[in-house]
């Protein structure tokens, strides 16, 4: 049954048109996000005369066919954006009330950092005109009382003045928390009372749910080793120190504590160890489950954490239909469904370097496997995916930080081999948490001794002074321009000797 669903979607001409309008509604969003209102709409009519002609002297119904659904699908992506902008920047949006002091009630939506929180408003009260306001759209960061800790379920009560988020260091940090829907600070004077949903609760009885069980971690394999752990099941550095963050930055590792189309990538490989037992068909829905399973697990609210999910999920299908256009189908339908919920998650640095570790698994792990024959076999697929990420990604780091760790290879190579392994037995060792702790306490010895390798790994090769090298804005974009010549130059050299040995056979 799935298989003839799959034969039916993935059909030729069915499977260009769907890379058609999947495409072209992401790029009506780009195109709608860059230029103003007056160029689109002359870009479209220019768009529409072209069609018309099109139509009028050509006689190919599927290139009519395909033209039209491109335009529409444009003008789709296009609308997208602007209903999107009309909706979270309408009246109600809570910038609108920036500078004015107020009593804002909300619910905590996420947790960025240690007294760090995300807080979506139920309503605000303006306190000088008394004047209450509900309904709103957007959302504020709080920064709260040391003695405070705070959780998804919490309902808080703050008084305080609502500001603009500030750029700082070239950095437009205002663009970046707006793509996520945040467009206020709120400078707490007074946190008037926080409950549960709607009953109060001590400051102790607010320490639940996923903090509770970073914090379980933690007091079992250390702080340092604890938050290592977390970054790499679930995503994120909310529990890690600065100085760890710096040594993941220096020894280009950070990519291991965010959950990516990498750290998927490590799951699919460990899954795939069971190749032995079962048939690659039925492995591969087994994988496909186990995806979902772990973006459920990780959380469905963490958008790379969905974002790699889909990801991954769209390879597999690929894979399981066993035709190379099926992969950039399910890429190009991954990315429209997503820019569908949130027009400007392309602008987030996570989604770039998630799509194009994505990109590079598919396309360009398999070329540098064939030329690292004399690395170990068992050691060769994580070494090749790894080389192909940070290939693909270094022109938007480089373009983002305007510097290279030049030893991201070898500490790359050092700590990989270790990751699925951490990966799949520290999933384990959390569930085995939550159910029973004396019997993870045992677990946690050997999943200790080889985080512990990784930190120490780290944390020694940040040291040297080598480890990472800035590079000027000029020589930055001449390096990214022959990297993506590169990687053009090697991507047509691989498909042409594809075709050869194809012609050959």
């Amino acid at each position: 049954m799935i298989n003839k669903v799959l034969n039916i979607f993935f059909r030729p001409f069915l499977t260009l048109q769907l890379f058609n309008i999947s495409f072209s509604f992401c790029i009506g969003i780009i195109i709608a996000n860059i230029i103003t209102t007056n160029i689109l709409i002359i870009l479209f009519i220019l768009l529409l005369l072209i069609f018309i002609l099109v139509f009028i002297f050509l006689s190919n119904k599927s290139v009519v066919l395909s033209l039209g659904l491109f335009i529409l699908f444009l003008l789709i992506g296009s609308f997208r954006l602007f209903v999107f902008r009309s909706v979270t920047e309408g009246k109600n949006c809570v910038y609108r009330f920036n500078g004015q002091e107020v009593l804002l009630e909300g619910k905590v939506d996420q947790k960025m950092s240690d007294r760090k929180y995300v807080i979506k408003p139920n309503k605000i009260v303006l306190v000088k005109y008394n004047n209450t306001i509900s309904k709103l759209r957007g959302k504020v960061i709080v920064k709260t009382d040391s003695r405070i800790r705070l959780s998804n379920n919490n309902v808080i009560t703050i008084r305080g003045i609502l500001k603009e988020p500030e750029d700082f260091d070239g950095f437009s940090y205002k663009s970046y928390l707006k793509i996520k829907g945040i467009y206020s600070i709120l400078s707490v004077d007074k946190i008037v009372n926080v409950s549960e949903n709607g009953k109060k609760v001590s400051i102790d009885e607010l320490k639940i749910g996923k903090e509770k069980l970073v914090n379980d971690i933690n007091e079992i394999l250390s702080v340092n080793n604890g938050s290592l752990l977390s970054g790499i099941v679930f995503g994120g550095n909310e529990s890690m120190s600065e100085e760890f963050e710096n040594a993941l930055s220096r020894t280009g590792t950070t990519h291991i504590i965010a959950v990516s189309g990498y750290n998927i990538n490590v799951l699919i490989t460990s899954i795939n160890f069971l190749n032995i037992l079962i048939n690659r068909r039925r492995l591969t829905i087994i994988t496909i489950v186990f995806i979902f399973l772990f973006t459920c697990f990780v959380g469905v609210g963490n958008i790379p954490v969905v974002r790699a999910g889909l990801m991954g999920i769209s390879l597999m299908i690929s894979r399981l239909v066993g035709k190379k256009g099926a992969i950039l189908v399910s890429l190009s339908l991954t990315i429209a469904i997503l820019l569908l919920f949130n027009p400007l998650i392309y602008k987030l640095l996570s989604f770039q370097l998630s799509f194009l570790s994505t990109i590079s698994l598919i396309f360009f792990s398999s070329v540098i496997k064939n030329k690292i024959k004399f690395i170990p076999e068992f050691l060769r697929e994580d070494v090749a995916s790894t080389l192909s990420a940070i290939l693909f990604t270094i022109p938007v780091t480089l373009g983002n930080f305007g510097e290279i760790s030049i030893i991201a290879p070898i500490t790359n190579l050092l700590v990989l081999p270790a990751i699925p392994f951490i990966t799949v037995f520290g999933f384990v060792f959390i569930i085995v948490l939550i159910v029973f702790e004396p019997l993870a306490r045992i677990l946690s010895y050997p999943l200790w001794l080889v985080i512990e390798y990784i930190t120490n790994v780290i944390y020694k090769f940040s040291e040297l002074e080598i480890a990472v090298v800035r590079i000027n804005e000029r020589r930055s974009n001449g390096i990214i321009g022959l990297l993506i010549m590169l990687i053009i130059y090697v991507m047509i050299k691989e498909k042409i000797n594809e075709s050869k040995k194809a012609e050959t056979n």
